[in-house]
C-alpha cells in the first residue's frame, strides 16, 4: 500500500506542490497453525515390570512463518488412562518445510498393562496458532500401537 502526500517546496523564489511517495510495506501476519504428518514411535514394545522404559515419538511439522514450537501426542490406555509426549523442533526452520519434532514418554510399572494407542495430537506454532488432531484423523491411520507389559498386567 502506497501512500501520496502533495508537500509544498520553495525554489528559486517559487513555490512549487511536490508528490513525495511514501510508501507503506504491508506486514504479514502469521495466522495459520503449523501442521503434523508422519507420526511414528519407537520401539513399540516395552515391559516396564524390571523399571521404567521410554519411547521415542518423532513426526513432521510445516509451518509458514513463525515455526513450530512444540507439539503434545497423547496416549490413551485400554482403561483410559492418559499420558503424553512432549515433542520440540529438531534443527533449524525454514518457512513452508519439513521440520522434525521429536520427543520421549517414559512409562512406569505402575502404568496400565495392555496395548495403548496414540489418541490425539496438538501443535503449535511461535506465535500461538494450534490445530488439534484427533484419533480418526490420517495422522494416526496404520499407526500401531504400543504394547504395554506391567506390574498392573494380570496375564
Amino acid at each position: 500500500m502506497c501512500l501520496y502526500l502533495l508537500a509544498p517546496r520553495r525554489v528559486a523564489g517559487l513555490m512549487f506542490l511536490s508528490l513525495l511517495r511514501c510508501a507503506l510495506h504491508a506486514q504479514q501476519f502469521d495466522i495459520t497453525p503449523p501442521t503434523l504428518s508422519n507420526l511414528q514411535f519407537s520401539p513399540t514394545t516395552l515391559d516396564t515390570t524390571g523399571g521404567s522404559k521410554f519411547i521415542t515419538v518423532t513426526a513432521t511439522a510445516i509451518d509458514d512463518l513463525s515455526g513450530t514450537s512444540y507439539a503434545y501426542v497423547y496416549f490413551q490406555s485400554p482403561g483410559q488412562q492418559y499420558l503424553y509426549a512432549y515433542l520440540y523442533p529438531v534443527g533449524t526452520f525454514v518457512p513452508n518445510q519439513p521440520q522434525t519434532l521429536q520427543g520421549t514418554l517414559s512409562f512406569s510399572p505402575d502404568n496400565e498393562a495392555g496395548n495403548w494407542i496414540a489418541d490425539s495430537a496438538y501443535v503449535v506454532d511461535n506465535v500461538g496458532n494450534g490445530k488439534s488432531y484427533s484419533s480418526t484423523d490420517p495422522l494416526f491411520s496404520g499407526l500401531p500401537p504400543l504394547n504395554l507389559t506391567a506390574n498392573s498386567d494380570t496375564t
